[in-house]
């Protein structure tokens, strides 16, 4: 693992570990198991260790790993303070990409695998979401996207005429993002009152009744409205604002980030 000496690669582990262990007999419809890559990548780099940011902040933020644990945060289990850890650096690197992925464009074309992404300065709304957990985190949706759907391809929407995966497209759409995202025992209720958005959630619309659109809760909010700012791609390349106001609101995800981080640890330590 590129981000680690061996002995914080231990320490790292047992954070995960840990983190596991406690959602052990809890029931999920996807085991952390499943989200686990069953094979090594055909072509192109292996998957990301996880960002070196996160990284200190598990070794050093949690009690069960660390020698002081910040009093703020003493109540929090491993668990979750891994996924508070990763909710920050996720917004972090989503706001990273403003100024940078300065245009929309949704042509196909053809990516590495894993890790594939075409020219940062241009991409979608899920792009935005690819980017920032890969830069957050290591995980890679897209990986672990194509996998799943080569386990469940039914499960999946058949809106495109294809009769198997590709790793080329498929996790930079929306729909597809929302399946993975249930499988995973991601969703959640849609709030009545924005404020019981968190900073990290995912939100899907159908923009006019029928556009797919994905964006991530901010941790900023609108001076005006009070509401959570959102950042996304919509047309214009990524941008933080207001958002909920838009109709279409349908999906609420927050994502179990220990078992993605265990899910791209294990692929790790299973590729030479």
């Amino acid at each position: 693992m590129d981000n680690f000496t061996p002995g914080s690669e231990r320490m790292f582990h047992r954070c995960v570990d840990a983190a596991l262990a406690e959602r052990a007999g809890a029931s999920r419809r996807t085991e952390v198991a499943d989200l686990r890559p069953p094979r090594r990548p055909r072509r192109g780099r292996g998957l990301m260790t996880v960002a070196k940011p996160v990284a200190l902040t598990l070794m050093f933020g949690l009690s069960s790993c660390a020698l002081e644990s910040p009093s703020p945060e003493a109540d929090l289990s491993a668990s979750e303070r891994i996924e508070m850890a990763i909710r920050t650096e996720l917004v972090s690197a989503a706001r990273a990409q403003i100024g940078r992925t300065v245009i929309y464009d949704g042509q196909y074309e053809e990516l590495s695998y894993p890790m594939g992404d075409l020219d940062r300065s241009r991409g979608v709304c899920t792009d935005v979401v690819v980017r920032a957990y890969r830069d957050a985190a290591g995980i890679d949706l897209q990986q672990l996207v194509h996998e799943d759907m080569a386990r469940a391809f039914t499960d999946y929407p058949q809106k495109w005429g294809r009769s198997a995966p590709d790793p080329n497209i498929d996790h930079r759409r929306v729909l597809n993002l929302e399946t993975f995202l249930d499988r995973s025992g991601a969703r959640l209720p849609l709030p009545a009152d924005p404020s019981a958005l968190k900073p990290g959630d995912l939100l899907t619309w159908r923009i006019s009744g029928s556009e797919p659109h994905i964006g991530v809760v901010s941790d900023r909010k609108d001076p005006a409205t009070g509401r959570p700012l959102i950042i996304h791609n919509f047309a214009k390349g990524a941008v933080e604002e207001d958002f909920l106001w838009a109709p279409g609101l349908v999906g609420r995800f927050r994502p179990d980030a220990a078992a993605l981080v265990a899910a791209t640890s294990q692929f790790n330590r299973s590729t030479p």
